[in-house]
């Protein structure tokens, strides 16, 4: 019978790829999705503004999440190129669908920071785990639970970044937010390769 090997030093650096990522990306994109957004709210309007910065930060966030992880999963067989394109693209579309829906059906003020960390969380990290789904199935790992996996980590990371924000806490939010989605994917990750090595020595 086959045992499953589980890389805890992979499952580490996993962790601290995607922490340090998502927090430092995450800052750059607090920064500079707002002067963009109200530049096209000058001659688009404050929905398309909305969208727009939405589609900065989502991307942004995830490739803080997908640039070291990739890196780190190319020496798995998963081609890092496509992990990084498919998840900025993805959390691109995903950022711009949850701000957009915030900006359009709510007064943004008003949004309980449970619900934004939800609708925030499903927009952006479902379309990152199919993303990333496309190249992890390219190397041969199971993956039809990585969206889901993707989807709940980034629900609470956003319901906890909410939760810690504010003018000036700007870094504490972005650093919990790092924490809760290194910790839940790479330990999913570290079971799916898991998972893939019992199949082949299987």
């Amino acid at each position: 019978m086959n045992e499953k090997q589980y890389d805890w030093s992979f499952g580490f650096q996993y962790f601290i790829a995607c922490a340090v990522g998502v927090a430092i990306l995450g800052m750059v994109a607090f920064l500079t999705m707002w002067s963009i957004g109200e530049f096209m709210m000058g001659f688009a309007g404050e929905t398309a503004a909305w969208i727009t910065a939405g589609s900065l930060f989502g991307s942004l966030i995830a490739l803080g999440a997908s640039v070291g992880t990739g890196l780190l999963l190319a020496g798995q067989g998963v081609e890092a190129r496509k992990w990084i394109g498919f998840s900025a693209a993805a959390g691109g579309i995903g950022g711009a669908l949850g701000f957009g829906l915030v900006a359009t059906f709510s007064n943004v003020e008003t949004v309980p920071e449970s619900l934004a960390g939800v609708m925030m969380g499903l927009t952006v990290g479902l379309p990152l785990g199919i993303g990333q789904l496309l190249a992890l199935r390219q190397a041969g790992v199971a993956t039809n639970v990585w969206p889901m996996i993707t989807t709940i980590a980034f629900i609470f990371a956003f319901s906890v970044g909410f939760a810690l924000g504010g003018e000036g806490r700007e870094w504490i939010a972005l650093g919990g937010m790092g924490l809760i989605c290194g910790s839940i994917t790479a330990l999913a990750m570290v079971w799916l390769l898991g998972s893939k090595q019992t199949a082949v020595a299987a």
